[in-house]
């Protein structure tokens, strides 16, 4: 469970993966799965074009990332 892995992330049922990992010239990027939730099978999320320059920034935008993908996902279950 998240408690466990700091790597985890769980958001409104969701469970997340946020990795932060070295990128270009010493900043970082960050990898985001959607691991198990109410929509469907996992997945990566797309990537960002962005680097950060810290690991806990990385960390940060990673989990944003992940809370507005359960939105729109929130947002297009009201539109059906």
């Amino acid at each position: 469970m998240p408690d466990d892995d700091p790597r985890l992330f769980l958001y409104r049922d969701c469970i997340f993966s946020c990795v932060p990992q070295d990128g270009p010239g010493g900043m970082f990027i960050v990898q985001v799965g959607y691991l198990s939730g109410p929509y469907g099978e996992s997945k990566d999320l797309p990537e960002d074009a962005k680097s950060y320059s810290s690991e806990a920034e990385a960390r940060r935008q990673g989990e944003r990332k992940a809370m507005l993908w359960v939105h729109d996902k929130m947002d297009e279950k009201r539109g059906q």
